[in-house]
Formats: C-alpha cells, sequence, structure tokens
C-alpha cells in the first residue's frame, strides 16, 4: 500500500463581506450585532484559492518524502505560469517581476500535526501473546491471527515514547458494523457486546 492522497477541501472567490444594512439593529435600546455575508462573484476568477490535501503516509515513506515529492511535481507548474513557489517555508523559484507583475504565488505548508508514519510493533513478546489469547478465547481457538498496517496513526503518537507493543484492534467482525464517521455509522448490538467482553478477558489476561 502506498501513500494515498485526498484533496478533501477546497475555497476560493470570496471577495470580501457586505451586510444588508449598515447600521446596528436596536431592540429595548441594546444594540445587536449585525449578520455580514460573505459576498461571493461568479463573474471574475478568485484572487486567491487554497485546498487542504490529506496524505496518509506509506511506512515506509516519510513526511519529508511527502513534501519533496510534491515540491518536485509543482516546480515545472509554477514555472510554465511564472509564478513563485514557496514550498515547506524553501523559496524554490522566482520569476522575474516583468513575468510575475502580479507576484503570483503557489505556497505549499503542513498543519502543525504532521506526523511520521507509526512505528511497527514486534510481533512477539508479552504484550502480542496476551492480545492474541484474548482474540482466541472470544473469536475461538481457529481463529488465525495476522498484523495488517493502519494508515491512520490516530491517538498512538502518545504512546510512542512509552512502548513498542501498540496495537490498533477492533473485536468486531466483518459484518458487524459499517459507515464509519458518516451520519449512519452502525455497530451490531451482538458485536458491542462481545467487544466489551474481549475488553473485560484482555484486561484479566494481562493482570
Amino acid at each position: 500500500m502506498g501513500t494515498s492522497q485526498a484533496v478533501d477541501v477546497i475555497n476560493g472567490g470570496g471577495k470580501g463581506t457586505t451586510s444588508p444594512n449598515n447600521k446596528l439593529q436596536c431592540r429595548d435600546s441594546r444594540p445587536t450585532p449585525m449578520t455580514w455575508t460573505l459576498l461571493t462573484v461568479v463573474n471574475a476568477l478568485p484572487e486567491s484559492v487554497f485546498a487542504l490535501v490529506n496524505h496518509r503516509i506509506a511506512m515506509e515513506s516519510s513526511v519529508k518524502q511527502v513534501q519533496d515529492h510534491l515540491t518536485t511535481l509543482l516546480t515545472p507548474f509554477a514555472k510554465s505560469l511564472s509564478a513563485n513557489l514557496i514550498s515547506f517555508k524553501n523559496t524554490i523559484y522566482t520569476p522575474s517581476t516583468e513575468s510575475n507583475p502580479r507576484n503570483t504565488t503557489i505556497t505549499l505548508s503542513n498543519s502543525d500535526d504532521t506526523l511520521d508514519p507509526a512505528p511497527v510493533s514486534p510481533e512477539d513478546g508479552y504484550a502480542w501473546e496476551v492480545l492474541s489469547n484474548t482474540v482466541k478465547s472470544i473469536f475461538g481457538e481457529d481463529t488465525i491471527l495476522a498484523p495488517s498496517l493502519m494508515t491512520g496513526n490516530t491517538d498512538t503518537k502518545f504512546y510512542w515514547d512509552l512502548s513498542r507493543d501498540i496495537w490498533r484492534f477492533t473485536p468486531i467482525l466483518a459484518g458487524g458494523r459499517a459507515n464509519a464517521h458518516t451520519v449512519d455509522e452502525w455497530v451490531g448490538i451482538e458485536h458491542h457486546v462481545r467487544g466489551m467482553g474481549f475488553y473485560v478477558k484482555l484486561i484479566r489476561f494481562s493482570e
């Protein structure tokens, strides 16, 4: 599985704000704020546009490799437009003032919570033994355990300095839940109860 990329948010075209009136609305001599509305113009190109792109980085890659790839990808594009390119605080390309009179600029940046892929957890040792024994106890002795890759770091980043044994496991059989992160996400009651039993046994096995 390689690094995935999703453009989750695109915004542009706002030209300022407008209000239905230029006076404060009053009731009982107490002023209330005006309601301001974003003014959108549809017959002109936006003066600025931004996009938020979500990358889930492959375990063998890194934030630096993704940044370098994006810089390499966009450098020829910026040159074709005669636009400045600032990539992760580094000035990559600056055309002449004559070829870029409006100072058009493409800027790449990352959020403050950018993370490298999580470290790989070991498939041996006490923690793996406790987890595997709990799984077999709940789902049957014939259950085969095979580690897999989860590309979302979620909250494991808070435990990286505490332990290498970090397992992101959900005790629900295939088909027991669906529509994760949407308005109709659900878990079957039988699977939910079995999941609670899993955590009870996990705690007891680790005592």
